[in-house]
Formats: C-alpha cells, sequence, structure tokens
C-alpha cells in the first residue's frame, strides 16, 4: 500500500477577502436583488422609508432564525466595514 504523501498539518485555507464574501457567484445574484430593491424603494418612497424597510425586514430574520442572527453578529465583529465601503470603488466605472 502506498503512504500518502500529504503531512497531517496541512495548511488551513484562508478567510476569503470581504469583497470576495460579497460578491462571490452563489452571493451576486441575492445580494444584487435586495440591493436593487433597496435602490427602487429609495427612490420610490425616500431614504427614511427605505430604512425603516430596511430595520423591520432585519428584526423579523433575526426572530424567525437566532442562529443566522448569531453568525452574521459573530462575522460583523470580525469584517471591516470601512474596507466593505472602500472596496466597492474598485468595481465603479
Amino acid at each position: 500500500m502506498e503512504q500518502s504523501n500529504q503531512s497531517n498539518s496541512s495548511p488551513k485555507p484562508s478567510l476569503p477577502q470581504t469583497s470576495e464574501m460579497v460578491f462571490s457567484a452563489s452571493n451576486t445574484i441575492a445580494v444584487f436583488t435586495v440591493l436593487s430593491i433597496l435602490l427602487k424603494m429609495r427612490t420610490q418612497l425616500g431614504l427614511e422609508a427605505m430604512l425603516e424597510y430596511m430595520e423591520k425586514y432585519l428584526a423579523a430574520i433575526a426572530a424567525q432564525s437566532p442562529k443566522l442572527k448569531g453568525a452574521v453578529a459573530k462575522a460583523l465583529t470580525i469584517i471591516s466595514i470601512e474596507k466593505v465601503y472602500t472596496d466597492v470603488s474598485r468595481y465603479e466605472k
């Protein structure tokens, strides 16, 4: 039998960059849809209505999925919100 040449201490995969998490292929449709809805809501109903909707929708999801709420809260402690904001500028025309 041939022994594997892989060591038991294989390197851990690195965490994806913030922009990779947001713009991954699996998230693109959902993210684009949600942002499009919020943009249209802001245009048609105003910024205050859009923000109110967003807060109420987040509260409803959090109430339905406490595990998701906890996981996202934990992720937000390690994600640089400023970096998320500045990373998107490289996608501008």
